[in-house]
């Protein structure tokens, strides 16, 4: 066997490599756990606060916290589960990571993603599509006056959802999507590079479409697809998930200002 061979040759399809990739079968299982979780945790949720929440009610921070802390439990608790049943700590198995130098990127990105989401939708706008892409959080924020609304709208929609968003869809679907994409690929060959892009590309169109409530919503795909491949080309390189989340959460928190009023060069995109 040449020396090579031992580094580079692609698992079978019930193997895992030594770069620690999964054979085909593994990343499958994996990919249908997923989607049961993604399924069974907005069940499980939508259950448990049902008795709390009017369904016809204005969404408002109150209830943002109501509705999306059982929800976020189930995820981060489906994961532990399948980091456990694949024999990984949830820490590994998610890409859970930080650099120094991860605040620093994220910060650009999550700018950077707020002035490119701004100029698509004017190009958008441009080309005769309409819709206000702002909609939905124009009426969250609205639903949650006062410092307490904002303290909470802060917490949950630039804090706690960049992490477990990140931790689902970058952290484990996309790694998977990826894997499965790439197939029995070796790591060097052009297939591996073109599948990788391939997964990050569907994980992110699928994170945009996990965002979409009602007809009027479909107006946010473009944006948040893009969001989803830059945060997606952010783990791919650096292997963890400091810059994705505080992209995500970077990114989150612009929405929020500009919709509180707030005037700042950064936000003038």
């Amino acid at each position: 066997m040449s020396r090579r061979s031992h580094r580079d040759a692609a698992p079978t399809h019930n193997e895992t490599a030594s770069d620690g990739r999964p054979g085909t079968d593994v990343a499958v299982t994996r990919l249908l756990w997923l989607a049961g979780l993604w399924l069974g945790s907005r069940l499980v949720a939508g259950l448990l606060v049902a008795p709390f929440v009017d369904p016809g009610a204005p969404l408002s921070a109150g209830s943002l916290v109501v509705s999306q802390i059982p929800f976020w439990g189930v995820t981060v608790g489906g994961l532990w589960w399948m980091a456990r049943r694949e024999g990984e700590r949830l820490s590994g198995f998610v890409r859970w990571g930080f650099a120094p130098q991860d605040l620093g990127v994220g910060l650009v990105a999550g700018f950077g993603l707020h002035w490119g989401v701004n100029l698509l939708y004017r190009v958008l706008e441009n080309a005769g599509v309409s819709g206000d892409p702002s909609a939905s959080a124009r009426e969250l924020v609205n639903a949650s006056p006062g410092v307490l609304g904002k303290v909470v709208l802060v917490v949950m929609v630039a804090g706690g959802a960049p992490v477990v968003e990140e931790m689902y869809y970058r952290g484990v679907a996309q790694r998977t999507a990826m894997q499965l994409a790439e197939g029995t690929s070796a790591k060097s060959g052009l297939r591996h590079r073109w599948g990788a892009v391939a997964g990050l590309v569907a994980v992110a169109a699928f994170f945009a479409l996990s965002h979409i409530a009602t007809g009027a919503d479909l107006i946010q795909l473009p944006g948040l697809t893009l969001v989803g491949v830059v945060l997606g080309g952010l783990v791919w390189r650096s292997g963890r998930l400091g810059p994705s989340i505080v992209a995500h959460g970077v990114f989150n928190l612009c929405s929020l200002l500009v919709l509180w009023g707030v005037s700042s060069p950064l936000l003038a995109g």
